[in-house]
């Protein structure tokens, strides 16, 4: 009988450990992105400063530039996905909060059924 009634609350703690695995691995790719951005915008300030130094002959400048865009293009996209894990992360601590209080709510409830 015990196995049965507490079967919901481990369902539920079952649920919340695996939405807590997956924000720890929400957390690191966001270390990540934020690392892949520091070192896009150092590299994108490299070749910026390297542009200005003496004079360059147009083709030089033209794949610089593009070099530059196609930086900037992937910044965009790194923003836009840290963005993204912000929000799914913000999501998942939401849900955790929720189960956590409905498994609280089941716990009491079994407490006062037994005692």
């Amino acid at each position: 009988m015990l196995k049965t009634t507490l079967k919901p609350v481990l369902d539920l703690a079952k649920v919340l450990g695996e939405l807590g695995y997956r924000r720890e691995l929400i957390a690191d790719a966001l270390k990540t992105l934020d690392l892949r951005t520091r070192t896009e915008r150092e590299e994108l300030k490299t070749l910026g400063a390297r542009g200005e130094r003496g004079k360059k002959n147009g083709a030089e400048l033209t794949r610089r530039a593009e070099m530059l865009s196609s930086f900037q293009e992937h910044l965009k996209h790194l923003s836009r996905e840290h963005y993204l894990a912000v929000q799914e992360s913000e999501q998942l601590e939401r849900l955790e909060a929720e189960i956590k209080g409905e498994m609280n709510q089941k716990i009491v409830s079994l407490t006062k059924r037994l005692a």
